[in-house]
């Protein structure tokens, strides 16, 4: 393991010593230009997430440009950056990753009658796919566009276009690319400023790719929803929807499913150095597979201040995914808790340090696993 030292230690030195040293920004176009450096060495007991438990010490660094703009009518946030990850022991897991994005949304506190946003994202990465027990290469493209429309001091029309396109590579596995273009619509109303209502309607058509001959899945799903958000006591906040989905297949024998679900979150604000959250969410979609999936998670975490410069946070969650498939019929449940303590050191520099453990019961005894992460973190803005 110690033949790789001497080809990972300077760089990483020379980036964190810089760091210490340089501090500055650029304005350009009445905004500003940061550069975001974050260096981090992490242990992990099972890398690919498979019964195999292949451990490594991995080593990371993640140099970004970010632009910030707050003038005039509209917000800009953009950024560009890199994700380098070097394995000790398994280098044919080493990658140089792309990440960029931006977003325009409407300035001011009190929006205008006609408030447009518009985001497009492109994030690559080399990562673990849980589901299957490889690492792959994962580029995702994302874009969407809405309006909101304020009617009057109480109601609000909000509308939005996605698109997303996955498309995976390596693994050893013909994994399949997947795309989702969506729809949706929402009416609030506000009945004072610590409570609102909402209705709307979500419409999403995805379609895998159909590697290695299996059947790709093109699978439409209607969603309607109503609920309710806002300020419940001076301390706790919190919103609560319930709705119904459709889920039909436009091609292959697959039976169309329905079902009724609740969502909501809850956050507490207990003292003001603490607060608690609970979140309980629902999502559809697509496998790596070409299998159909349906994922129910319940979510609980603390956030302490512990002092001027040191916080600390923890979490802790429930997932049931479940896949379904001509001739499949599966249901993991995941577990997993995480840990991290925060470090302002200056007010360009943080360090923090963190812990996470994740466990998957499958009855694919392959995927049949738990991980164990450690990680020390530095992060410099200038």
């Amino acid at each position: 393991m110690q033949r790789h030292l001497p080809t990972i230690i300077p760089p990483l030195a020379i980036v964190l010593l810089s760091a210490v040293t340089s501090h500055g920004f650029y304005e350009i176009g009445r905004g500003e230009i940061f550069l975001e450096t974050r260096a981090s060495v992490a242990y992990e007991s099972n890398i690919f997430e498979n019964r195999n438990n292949t451990s490594d010490v991995i080593f990371r660094l993640n140099p970004e440009l970010q632009y910030l703009r707050r003038a005039g009518r509209y917000n800009v946030d953009a950024h560009l950056g890199a994700a380098a990850q070097k394995f000790l022991d398994n280098d044919r897991e080493d990658s140089v990753d792309l990440t960029a994005g931006v977003s325009l949304s409407s300035a001011g506190e009190r929006q205008a009658i006609l408030s447009p946003t518009f985001r497009v994202s492109i994030d690559s990465r080399r990562q673990a796919i849980g589901e299957v027990g490889v690492r792959a290469r994962t580029d995702t493209f994302s874009a969407s566009t809405g309006l909101s429309y304020q009617h009057s001091d109480r109601v609000v029309l909000n509308g939005s276009l996605n698109a997303t396109h996955t498309r995976f590579s390596g693994g050893g596995q013909n994994l399949s690319d997947t795309t989702t273009l969506s729809m949706s619509e929402q009416i609030t109303y506000i009945q004072s400023a610590r409570i609102s209502y909402f209705a709307g309607h979500t419409i999403a058509y995805s379609f895998s790719s159909g590697a290695d001959g299996r059947g790709a899945l093109k699978p439409l799903d209607n969603t309607v929803f109503v609920g309710v958000g806002g300020q419940i006591s001076p301390k706790v906040s919190g919103s609560a929807q319930i709705g119904y989905t459709w889920r039909e297949f436009l091609e292959g024998d697959i039976p169309s499913t329905g079902s009724i679900f609740a969502s909501g979150s809850l956050n507490w604000q207990a003292t003001d150095r603490r607060s608690y959250n609970l979140t309980i969410s629902r999502a559809l979609g697509l496998g790596v597979l070409d299998q159909s999936t349906e994922t129910t998670t319940v979510s609980v975490g603390v956030n302490q201040t512990l002092t001027d410069k040191i916080s600390a946070s923890a979490g802790a969650s429930h997932s049931w995914q479940e896949f379904s498939a001509p001739g499949v019929s599966r249901t993991d449940k995941i577990i997993t808790f995480n840990t991290r303590v925060n470090f302002a050191l200056t007010r360009q520099a943080s360090a923090s340090a963190g812990y996470s453990y994740t466990q998957r019961n499958s009855a694919d005894d392959f995927i049949d696993s738990h991980t164990h992460r450690f990680d020390v973190t530095a992060t410099y803005r200038f």
